[in-house]
This record gives C-alpha cells, sequence and structure tokens, in this order.
C-alpha cells in the first residue's frame, strides 16, 4: 500500500497523480521512457521530478500539452532531469526506488 500511495505528490494540500505527469510527457514523446517521482518541498509539501529519455523535452511543452488536454498546470513537474536510460527492475516495471535515492534536488 506504500508504494501505490506514494504514486501520488501532495502540492499545496492538492493530490496529484504522478502517472497523469508521465501521461503527459508520452503523449509528446512517446517513444521514450518517462517517470515521476514526488520530492519534498519547503512551500507547497511536495514537488514533481521528472526523469526523462528525451533530453529536448521542457517544461514549456509539457505546459502546452496540458493545457490542450485540459489538464491542471500543477500536473506539470517543476523539474525535468534527462537520463540516457530510466531504470527498470527484473519484471520490466519502472525502478522508482533508484530514482528517488538518485535524485540530488
Amino acid at each position: 500500500i506504500q508504494g501505490r500511495a506514494k504514486r501520488f505528490a501532495k502540492i499545496g494540500g492538492e493530490m496529484v497523480s504522478l502517472m497523469m505527469v508521465e501521461n503527459i510527457a508520452s503523449a509528446l514523446y512517446l517513444e521514450q521512457g518517462h517517470a515521476a517521482i514526488a520530492v519534498p518541498d519547503e512551500k507547497k509539501g511536495e514537488q514533481i521530478v521528472l526523469f526523462t529519455e528525451q533530453p529536448e523535452l521542457s517544461r514549456d511543452q509539457l505546459i502546452k500539452q496540458a493545457a490542450a488536454s485540459g489538464i491542471s498546470e500543477l500536473c506539470v513537474p517543476r523539474h525535468i532531469v534527462p537520463v540516457t536510460e530510466i531504470p527498470r527492475l527484473g519484471n520490466g516495471k519502472i525502478d522508482y526506488m533508484t530514482l528517488q535515492k538518485e535524485y540530488k534536488g
């Protein structure tokens, strides 16, 4: 249950689905991998960080895609971290724990 609860970020009292964040990025670049995590934020409680295999992905692109899809700007990550490869577990699922440990805010 703890793992599922952490697939949400609580930003300023609002719950934001991290899967929704990943879906916004995937709508722009389907072929590349994307993974969102929540990290602590002093002012808002948490903030979203998006790891992506697409080095050209920008926050502006995500804002436009979210608006075009009718999704709140709260779902747009504060930080985008380009990586060569999203870490995966043996079963092929994204290794969010490794991303959480590797993020250096």
